[in-house]
C-alpha cells in the first residue's frame, strides 16, 4: 500500500491501526466504505496467499469473514439440531 511507503512504514512497523487511518481517510475523502473495506481484505489476502505474513508480525492477516460454504455447514448445523429437539 503506497501510503504506507509514502509515511516511511517498514512492513515489520505496520499495525492494524495505521490500516484504519488508511481506511478512514480513504472514506473521508469520498471512497465507498466497502470498496475501503475491500482494498483492505485484497491487501491482507495477497500478503497472507504469497507467504509474507511473517514481515508483518503487528498485523493480523487471518481471513476474517467466513466462507460462503463455512456459513452454509453451519446453517445446516443448525437446522440438524432443531430437528433432533
Amino acid at each position: 500500500m503506497k501510503f504506507l511507503i509514502a509515511a516511511g512504514k517498514t512492513p515489520a512497523e505496520t499495525s492494524e491501526a495505521d490500516l484504519w487511518f488508511w481506511h478512514g481517510r480513504a472514506t473521508k475523502d469520498g471512497m465507498l466504505p466497502a470498496t475501503a473495506d475491500g482494498i483492505v481484505v485484497r491487501f491482507r489476502r495477497r500478503m497472507r496467499r504469497s507467504g509474507l505474513e511473517h514481515l508483518f508480525p503487528h498485523l493480523d492477516l487471518t481471513l476474517k469473514k467466513a466462507s460462503s460454504y463455512r456459513k452454509k455447514k453451519a446453517w445446516r448445523r443448525q437446522s440438524v439440531q432443531r430437528l433432533r429437539n
